[in-house]
């Protein structure tokens, strides 16, 4: 089944204010957000190897690695 853009995104929303979102979310915001902060504006200058290595070590963490993957498969399968 092909999705719309707008699908995907509204599907993507719904799965960031379900528990597992929410709990990702507080999993990624753990040090107060300041990481996902500071990776946001070097996304922003296009630094995406500064990117990498400020969100490598929270993409590691094998509990958010498995949010990731329950969310993923969501939102592939619905």
């Amino acid at each position: 089944c092909f999705m719309g853009q707008n699908e995907k995104e509204q599907q993507a929303k719904q799965l960031l204010n379900s528990a597992d979102g929410k709990r990702l979310l507080g999993l990624l915001n753990r040090d107060g957000g300041s990481t996902l902060q500071a990776a946001g504006q070097a996304l922003k200058r296009g630094d995406t190897g500064q990117v990498k290595n400020l969100m490598g070590p929270l993409l590691e963490d094998p509990e958010v690695q498995k949010l990731l993957k329950q969310m993923e498969s969501k939102l592939n399968h619905g």
